[in-house]
């Protein structure tokens, strides 16, 4: 952080870390009164966190010619810049609570000591060349937040690990990217791995032993053994368990199509796999196999059967295949078709498996929501021909300063024209509830790239701790690049590509057309875009094709493809939009995530889908949504642990194909909507629950319902299939749903 006086306009003012109490979350990227500490005093850094406790790091290298590890103990909160900060090895202490690592590029691995000393309820986030190392160590409750490195846990001889979350975390050409190792007793239990990226790991990917159980939610995997040669010795499965409890993974995608040895997806020796929405490519023979100690599994809705190898005797499987594959034999027990209920001896093993299976731990808390920023109030746009116009000053900052960051204090800053960011450039305030750009004309883009037409794939912008008001576009991603007054490139438009941004803190407000506009150009790829807020503005997130593609827009390489691929949107808010999400592709978006996101009060609707492809909302909150529908997609759509709120504006709540899992549903004042909106012809419910929302026009949808409690009682069983409309109970009685995949315990942090 720059902490000379910095000039706007006629008012001196410092730059300040001051944030209004945090209200339930975060509400900016460093807390208040953090200590800072100069790249020139590294040698002071344990020193300072210490005495501090509470500190922040400027943009440098603290690691070269620097401290060789630093320890981190309870209640210490080490903070990194925007620009980026290095740090060298980090040993958590052991029985370590309430400490936080945040925005590193780290330089050693995170080591947790053995110790039967719980470490519990920390929060490791946005750390780059993360490797977790964890021998012996006990921990529990912690959560892992958009982590990208490897992670290597052996307690077999000592220490557990319970109840971890592992959010938007992911690794690219490492092996292994995660091993988990257990003892005998299985004494870890409940970790959850929430959207995870395996991105060409050069061998194997993973391995799992002697966990009582672990689940997957939303995973994208790309080349498994992507340097070994076909005749290497011990290639595995993407997937690969050794003995364990239960393994759930729910929509996992990718392929293994250019992989040096081509293995197969999974390999399983746990008691129990269950495996739901496979979308993950044809891969190399045999996709699946089920070893001698794999008694029990399950796959439900893959979309396609997969050769499979089962070298156990006496098992229990059951295949439920996809409603929309054509395919008659519905639903399999052991090869055997049934459209019946099933003799009394397999529904007993079914329910052990389904309803209520006992395991230790809760269901994830829902989030909390803080009030969205409004540092320039009701009257933002009043008088606006008075106010000082800091354009100029504002973009001599991003183009002059050393790290080409703005580095705005508190304070109201009016600008008549687009800034301009080109890579690793960014401005960043106080807080977003402290530090507003507001539009002198509401015409004008508030921040547009200004990267060359023909720029190289994997560019970025750094924005922070601001709020955007009051322009046609908050950040305005544009084909022809006003920004720099250049035209098109001459192959048709401007390749720009941004991957791995910094946006955290910001909130987009009364944005005319989209809050983020992504206008024609080559797409955005692996972001986290964290703590949110779009605030009544036309579209929240817009995506623009051309309207007149090229062939090889809908699946080859063009500047204008205009895809968004692997990225993440966190505790993020949208609130009082036309819509909130208008995505509608040509070459497919894949594996884009909402975690644990409120969207509210959005007239035309929350979400709009086209050729979106293993989308995922998890732990979201979907309140009085307009529109036909709140979501609307032409592809399967996974929804985990989400709560739908109809409300006066609902109609129906889901239109398209719909995967949900431990969700729920309720009129919440409205008398007239649904579930479904009548366009739904695959579906699958597993442990959800509506009192008052009936599903709704059911005519030509086909599917299954698992352990769901619904207004419906011929659905409102344990297992039901749907063909055609037509429901067919496989296993009566009453259901009692309880999330599965979203489960261990409560976090504190």
């Amino acid at each position: 952080m720059i902490c000379a006086t910095v000039w706007l306009g006629a008012v001196a003012t410092s730059p300040a870390y001051a944030t209004p109490a945090a209200m339930g979350e975060p509400r900016s990227t460093v807390p208040a009164g953090a200590f800072v500490l100069p790249p020139d005093r590294k040698s002071e850094l344990q020193s300072a966190i210490d005495a501090h406790h509470i500190v922040v790091l400027q943009a440098g290298d603290y690691a070269k010619n620097g401290p060789a590890s630093i320890t981190l103990h309870s209640d210490d909160q080490l903070y990194g810049d925007a620009a980026g900060s290095i740090i060298p090895a980090v040993i958590v202490a052991p029985g370590t609570k309430g400490a936080v690592l945040d925005h590193f590029r780290m330089q050693g691995p995170v080591t947790f000591p053995a110790s039967p000393e719980v470490t519990r309820n920390n929060r490791f986030q946005n750390l780059i060349g993360f490797h977790m190392v964890a021998i012996g160590a006990t921990l529990e409750d912690n959560l892992f937040l958009d982590d990208n490195g490897s992670i290597m846990a052996d307690t077999g001889a000592g220490g557990y690990l319970r109840n971890n979350r592992f959010i938007r975390c992911r690794a690219q050409s490492v092996s292994p990217m995660i091993t988990l190792l257990g003892d005998a007793g299985r004494s870890s239990y409940g970790n959850v791995f929430l959207w995870y990226n395996f991105l060409t790991p050069h061998h194997n990917a993973s391995l799992f032993t002697n966990q009582g159980d672990l689940s997957f939610v939303g995973s994208d995997s790309e080349g498994w053994n992507l340097r070994d040669k076909p005749d290497t010795a011990n290639a595995t499965a993407l997937f690969k368990t050794g003995p364990m409890g239960t393994l759930r993974i729910f929509s996992p995608n990718g392929g293994n199509h250019y992989s040096g040895k081509r293995t197969g997806d999974f390999d399983m020796a746990a008691d129990e796999f269950q495996l739901y929405n496979d979308l993950i490519g044809p891969d190399q023979p045999p996709n699946v196999v089920l070893e001698p100690t794999c008694v029990r599994s399950l796959n439900f809705c893959p979309r396609s059967p997969k050769d499979v190898t089962d070298l156990a005797t006496d098992a229990f499987r059951i295949v439920a295949l996809d409603p929309g594959s054509g395919d008659p034999r519905g639903f399999l027990v052991n090869g055997t078709s049934y459209s019946n209920p099933l003799p009394a001896g397999l529904q007993a093993k079914l329910r052990a498996m389904l309803v209520n299976p006992k395991r230790n731990g809760e269901p994830w808390e829902a989030p909390t929501y803080g009030k969205a920023p409004d540092p320039a109030g009701t009257n933002w746009n009043k008088n606006l021909s008075g106010k000082t116009d800091s354009t100029v000053i504002i973009q001599g900052m991003i183009d002059n300063n050393p790290d080409h960051i703005a580095r705005l204090p508190a304070g109201i800053y009016y600008i008549s024209s687009s800034l301009k960011l080109g890579r690793n450039q960014g401005i960043v305030g106080a807080s977003a509830d402290t530090t507003a750009l507001v539009a002198l004309n509401p015409a004008i883009d508030l921040i547009v790239g200004s990267d060359p037409p023909t720029q190289a794939t994997g560019t970025n912008i750094i924005l922070a701790d601001l709020t955007l008001q009051g322009g046609a576009n908050g950040i305005h991603f544009d084909k022809i690049n006003t920004s720099t007054g250049q035209g098109a490139a001459p192959n048709g438009g401007r390749r720009a590509q941004y991957t791995n941004m910094y946006v955290s803190h910001v909130a987009f407000r009364n944005m005319t057309n989209a809050g983020i506009c992504m206008d024609q150009i080559y797409g955005l790829d692996n972001n986290f875009l964290g703590y949110l807020y779009f605030i009544n503005c036309g579209t929240a997130l817009l995506q623009i094709t051309d309207p007149t593609p090229h062939p090889e827009a809908f699946h080859g390489d063009f500047p204008t493809l205009m895809y968004m691929d692997k990225t993440v949107f966190y505790r993020s808010q949208f609130i009082g939009n036309r819509v909130a999400l208008s995505l509608k592709a040509n070459r497919a978006n894949n594996l884009n995530a909402w975690i644990e996101c409120l969207f509210q009060d959005n007239s035309d609707g929350a979400v709009v889908l086209k050729n979106n492809s293993s989308d995922l909302f998890a732990n979201c909150d979907f309140i009085n949504n307009g529109g036909h529908a709140a979501v609307t997609s032409n592809d399967n759509v996974s929804f985990v642990s989400c709560r739908f709120q109809s409300g006066a504006n609902g109609v129906a709540l889901l239109e398209g194909p719909v995967s949900a899992e431990g969700c729920q549903f309720a009129q919440n004042g409205s008398t007239k909507a649904t579930i479904l909106a009548g366009k739904n012809r695959r579906i699958s419910f597993y442990d959800c629950k509506s009192t008052d929302v009936p599903l709704g026009p059911l005519a030509g949808t086909s599917g299954i319902f698992v352990n769901s409690a619904l207004p419906d009682t011929s659905l409102s069983q344990q297992v039901v299939l749907l063909k055609d409309g037509s429901a067919r109970t496989l296993v009566p009685g009453k259901p009692d749903p309880r999330p599965q995949l979203l489960f261990g315990s409560r976090l504190q942090n």
